[in-house]
């Protein structure tokens, strides 16, 4: 048995506004409450001219403003939020600025079944996307994953 599967993406810097990249830690704003109120792979994206590339990606049903509000509290009770809220703070403290980007499909097939950016309010083909996406970058030695394996084995 084969299933054939193209995946042409690219990604989408988050904007706080026309033109301007959203950066960790920033308040959350109307424009991206308009524009990222949707469901979404991301990605958010370490700027360390240091080394490997540090990258943490997640699937959310809604970027913004719940998934995005809940890195910035990052509430103890949500271990994973939690543990990046550290990470991404402690990169920014350094000097660093963190930039959200969004998964954007130009063309995903699955033997032959077409599907388009609105199908990713399925949680299934979020996950699907996510995880070739963490696969890919696993191999990639430019690329410092901050994703744990555990999140990944329990299916978070």
């Amino acid at each position: 048995m084969k299933i054939n599967i193209t995946l042409d993406y690219e990604w989408k810097k988050v904007e706080s506004s026309e033109g301007k990249c959203y950066l960790f830690d920033d308040e959350i704003t109307g424009y991206m409450k308009k524009n990222y109120r949707k469901a979404s792979v991301y990605q958010w994206v370490i700027d360390n001219s240091e080394g490997k590339k540090k990258v943490y990606v997640g699937q959310t049903h809604e970027i913004c403003p719940e998934r995005i509000r809940e890195y910035l509290i990052g509430h103890k009770s949500q271990k994973t939020n939690h543990r990046i809220k550290g990470k991404l703070t402690e990169e920014k403290d350094n000097g660093h600025s963190i930039k959200l980007e969004y998964l954007s499909i130009t063309k995903l097939e699955i033997d032959k079944i077409e599907f388009k950016q609105e199908d990713l309010s399925y949680r299934y083909l979020r996950e699907f996307i996510e995880n070739l996406i963490l696969m890919q970058y696993r191999k990639d030695d430019e690329i410092e994953l901050l994703n744990s394996e555990g999140e990944q084995k329990n299916g978070k």
